[in-house]
């Protein structure tokens, strides 16, 4: 069972990922913004950009969502695929007095990605921002086999849940410092 996710829109640094009831769709909040994909009827994905003021009334399982207000930015000094950034997620975050899930943003290039939600998708490369979680205690179906990250790709206007990619050298991950956050070990 989902819960209502429409009051976080435009509440300062919202930064999140879940999943509409019933699978609809995914969202995904990045700065207060939130992008909600769906597939559309025609089989292509259908992405809307909400801010604060636009109604939005759906409900969704939601993995992490936090208030964020600082960010411990690095550059990313080797390619590497979601895993490997799974492990420098959890360094860094542990570093700054995080407890699970960590959330995490990326800028930067991302090569042969795929995405399987809403529609399957698959480029050779797509710039653009990944809003993702670490180790969040998500239910085992929403979940690709194995995966540690659960990651949202934001480019060009559009958003999909991303089932494989390599980060690029030289993208930059941002992972919250925790001292007084909800990820704050206590």
């Amino acid at each position: 069972m989902g819960s209502a996710v429409g009051h976080l829109l435009g509440a300062g640094a919202v930064t999140g990922v879940g999943m509409l009831e019933d699978r609809a769709g995914i969202i995904t909040f990045d700065d207060g913004v939130l992008w909600v994909a769906r597939p559309g009827e025609d089989g292509r994905s259908r992405t809307e950009r909400l801010t604060a003021g636009q109604p939005f009334a759906a409900s969704a399982q939601v993995m992490a969502v936090a208030q964020v207000s600082a960010w411990q930015t690095q550059t990313v000094d080797d390619e590497s695929d979601l895993d490997d950034l799974s492990e420098t997620v959890r360094l860094v975050a542990g570093s700054n007095d995080c407890r699970p899930p960590y959330l995490f943003r990326l800028q930067g290039r991302l090569t042969d990605f795929e995405s399987r939600f809403p529609t399957p998708t698959h480029r050779r490369w797509l710039d653009g921002r990944l809003v993702g979680v670490v180790d969040a205690p998500v239910a085992p179906a929403l979940h690709a086999a194995g995966a540690k990250v659960w990651a949202h790709a934001v480019s060009a206007g559009r958003s999909g849940q991303v089932h494989s990619a390599r980060v690029a050298k030289g993208a930059r991950l941002s992972v919250p410092l925790c001292a007084d956050g909800p990820f704050r070990r206590r």
